[in-house]
């Protein structure tokens, strides 16, 4: 009777062991979740500038890191402006990792609720260039983007400086209504262009 009491036992035992390994097996795998918005490689950063007179010749700095950061060092152009001139500035964000290369300010422009640049002129030029946005985002109410601003130059003699150019990413959107100087946010590209100003 000890045995056959046993043995109930002991079955008793298996079987619920059997049913929590059964209760415990994954029949199907488990995606990990998708990132919500992946942060995008940004190799190339071109900034145009145009002469809004029409009279001085426009000025193109390139950024360029085709490998990202860790790789090998970035090429760096002189950003060269004229004493006396204002000038429409425009920012091109590529990916050139990508064939054909992808347009990441595209995102920027439609996602400008949560993105903003962020622009510091340094040494001799501080004091002789001055940064108006020309875009907004369609919050309420707008806020800078910085993909088109006007660049001012005084007149006076030549100089150099610096050219600090960041693009800070807002998650959640909110934050960049909260942020007046640029330190809140994730930086997606932050590039100093030395400036020559002639």
């Amino acid at each position: 009777m000890k045995n056959l009491r046993a043995i109930h036992v002991l079955a008793a035992f298996l079987l619920s062991a059997a049913v929590l390994v059964t209760g415990c097996k994954k029949d199907d795998p488990v995606s990990p979740p998708e990132e919500q918005n992946p942060q995008e490689l940004i190799t190339t950063l071109i900034l145009s500038l145009t002469d809004t007179a029409g009279v001085a010749p426009g000025a193109e700095a390139i950024f360029r890191d085709l490998d990202g950061p860790g790789g090998n060092a970035p090429t760096i152009d002189t950003m060269k402006v004229q004493s006396g001139v204002v000038y429409q500035a425009t920012i091109l964000l590529l990916d050139q990792t990508k064939t054909p290369a992808d347009t990441i300010s595209h995102e920027v422009e439609e996602e400008g609720l949560s993105h903003r640049f962020w622009f510091t002129v340094g040494g001799g030029a501080a004091g002789r260039i001055t940064v108006t946005y020309l875009d907004e985002d369609e919050g309420n109410p707008p806020l800078p983007i910085g993909l088109e601003t006007q660049i001012a130059v005084s007149a006076g003699g030549t100089t150099t400086g610096t050219y600090q150019v960041v693009l800070k990413h807002y998650e959640p959107a909110s934050l960049k209504r909260s942020d007046t100087n640029g330190t809140l946010g994730e930086t997606d590209i932050d590039v100093t262009f030395p400036v020559q100003i002639q």
